[in-house]
């Protein structure tokens, strides 16, 4: 869990730095302020959601495998419940993870270059 603890640490922090820039990068000087104010209130949303939706497909995950199990349920079966757990949520991670990085790829649009060809005409004044 290591590994995937620090490259979630990671990809959070360098996302956290880029998205008020690229939220901000095509909205009107005039709308900025509410934007702005928009981002501000759904980080602590988009914070608390994620691991609550995660957590709770864990616990789903632990308990379904734990019902599914014959007889008593030992040491053994309880870790491997645990892993089963991490796992679904895990994966469920990278599918939420994937998916947002085909919208952003998708929906982001590139800036248009201003034209800088010396036939360009210049406007003075």
């Amino acid at each position: 869990m290591l590994p995937a603890t620090i490259l979630i640490g990671l990809g959070l922090g360098a996302a956290f730095v880029a998205l008020p820039n690229t939220a901000l990068a095509d909205i009107d000087p005039s709308d900025t302020g509410v934007a702005s104010a928009v981002i501000s209130t759904t980080q602590p949303i988009r914070g608390a959601m994620g691991p609550a939706l995660l957590n709770t497909l864990y616990v789903s995950a632990l308990t379904g495998f734990l019902a599914a199990q014959d007889g008593t349920i030992t040491k053994a079966v309880r870790l491997d419940g645990y892993v089963h757990g991490h796992r679904v949520a895990f994966i469920a991670g990278t599918v939420a993870f994937t998916l947002a990085l085909a919208a952003v790829t998708l929906l982001i649009k590139k800036p248009m270059r201003a034209d800088t060809s010396p036939e360009a005409p210049v406007h003075v004044g």
